[in-house]
């Protein structure tokens, strides 16, 4: 697997997310009970480990860059 393979994955992640926490946003306009609350509070809380994972995807990327380029150079 190259950087390219995993900045895809992690534009496809984080889409994902923001599509979920777009959708439990328009619903919060619908549904004010307990559970929902309940609901909107553990998406919070996958957002926020998901902005976690992807800060340690961009470091996995730029370390594997920089690994490609150390691999290339002639001594």
């Amino acid at each position: 697997m190259d950087s390219s393979e995993i900045k895809r994955d992690m534009r496809d992640f984080q889409d994902s997310v923001l599509r979920l926490s777009s959708g439990i946003g328009n619903a919060s306009v619908l549904w004010r009970d307990p559970q929902f609350q309940a609901l909107s509070r553990s998406v919070s809380g996958v957002a926020i480990q998901s902005r976690d994972l992807l800060a340690a995807g961009d470091r996995c990327v730029n370390a594997i860059e920089r690994f490609q380029r150390i691999s290339e150079e002639s001594y």
